[in-house]
């Protein structure tokens, strides 16, 4: 690797933000430790907060520039953040000679691409998913509407106009693959899921390793985007009441508007609780349950690995998921790591009740197979390690 690379790294999301402490910092601080100057962008709503982050960039060597975060008038304010943070990224890849910009998502790719361009630097889009989708299914717009389609070019265009992508699935990958297969240049397209740093999970476990006629926890880690199908995963808990009367299930969200309780109300279900979880405590959150769950709207939303798959499967959970999840289905069938809950029906519930009381039976083996999945395939070191190579490409 050279060592007097310089590189931007652009996100749209704030550096208190979980997503970033998880998803981005620790990349580009190891990063930076191979020779590679790094300067970090990000847009935030509090400048108050992130003292602690202020801390972990100095230690690492990485300038952290900031930028206020505006949400209203919501488009208006969307470009504004474009324009000034384009203007930023271009005056600091002509006074810090950066070599290479670094945008994860749609919004720093469209921060970033036209700097990038004019700078005449190397562009790596971190895609992840695709935005539109996530707006689509979340209820926020409709495919046939202007924004969708706006979304959806300016993917397009932050993709050709890039140096290299990268995505979170096969699947994702193969699609780009086939919508861009015709052109005489396309980017490199390289897979990532979301990893986690495994050595947050590294403590003393104490799972609930049922006996016959034992109860259960079952727990859902992270948000209640539109994707995700909170009653039909009660359904499944409501099943598992009916095999096991006391088992419980705990849901870590930020719920303000109490839909969960809501709708376990509606089902006449009892021992649902709901709580939200700092990121530093979600490893002991986790360390109590018998299985984490995440049911996703079947066959959608294919580009995207769930970061909460990462983090069930570090603390050594199995997983129960619905059919239809694409990398997700085959990675927990081949590994034997969860239960597929084939049908959204009474009969499909009280089978993968069954199946998961026989695969926890495993005891310590299912959760060291869960801990080694995890460890090899969705770590940090394993991230980092595809971000390295990713890097020593570009700058070669």
């Amino acid at each position: 690797m050279p060592k007097d690379k310089k590189a931007l790294f652009v996100s749209y999301n704030a550096a208190t933000e979980p997503l970033v402490r998880s998803q981005v910092l620790p990349y580009i601080s190891a990063l930076s430790q191979i020779g590679i100057k790094f300067y970090f962008l990000s847009f935030e709503k509090d400048f108050s907060q992130g003292a602690d982050i202020s801390k972990q960039l100095n230690d690492a060597g990485i300038e952290w520039i900031r930028l206020k975060f505006h949400s209203r008038p919501l488009l208006l304010a969307k470009w504004f953040d474009i324009k000034i943070g384009s203007i930023v990224v271009l005056w600091a890849c002509l006074t810090k000679k950066i070599k290479i910009i670094h945008a994860r998502g749609i919004m720093g790719a469209c921060i970033a691409m036209i700097p990038a361009k004019l700078a005449g630097v190397k562009f790596i889009f971190d895609m992840k998913s695709s935005l539109a989708e996530a707006y689509r299914l979340n209820g926020r717009i409709k495919r046939e509407s202007i924004t969708y389609r706006m979304l959806v070019s300016l993917e397009k265009l932050c993709v050709l106009n890039s140096d290299e992508v990268i995505v979170e699935t096969r699947t994702h990958k193969e699609e780009l693959e086939k919508l861009f297969g015709g052109r005489k240049k396309v980017p490199r397209i390289t897979v990532l899921p979301c990893c986690v740093d495994v050595q947050r999970f590294e403590e003393k476990k104490e799972h609930a390793y049922v006996q016959p006629g034992g109860d259960m926890r079952l727990v859902y880690l992270g948000s209640l985007s539109g994707w995700y199908m909170i009653p039909e995963m009660l359904d499944l808990f409501k099943a598992l009441k009916t095999a096991r009367l006391n088992s419980e299930c705990l849901f870590l969200t930020d719920d303000k508007e109490g839909l969960v309780a809501r709708i376990a109300k509606d089902k006449g279900l009892d021992g649902v609780t709901v709580t939200k979880a700092a990121y530093k405590d979600v490893p002991k959150n986790l360390w109590g349950a018998t299985a984490g769950v995440l049911f996703k709207c079947p066959n959608e939303r294919l580009d995207s690995f769930p970061i909460k798959i990462a983090e069930y499967l570090a603390a050594g959970l199995p997983i129960v998921i619905n059919a239809g999840m694409g990398d997700v289905e085959d990675m927990i069938i081949k590994n034997r790591v969860g239960v597929v809950v084939r049908c959204l029906d009474e009969g499909s519930y009280a089978r993968s009740v069954k199946e998961l009381e026989l695969l926890i039976k495993e005891g310590p083996a299912l959760q060291k197979r869960c801990e080694a999945l995890a460890a090899e395939n969705l770590s940090s070191k394993f991230g980092l390690s595809i971000y390295e190579a990713v890097y020593k490409r570009i700058l070669r």
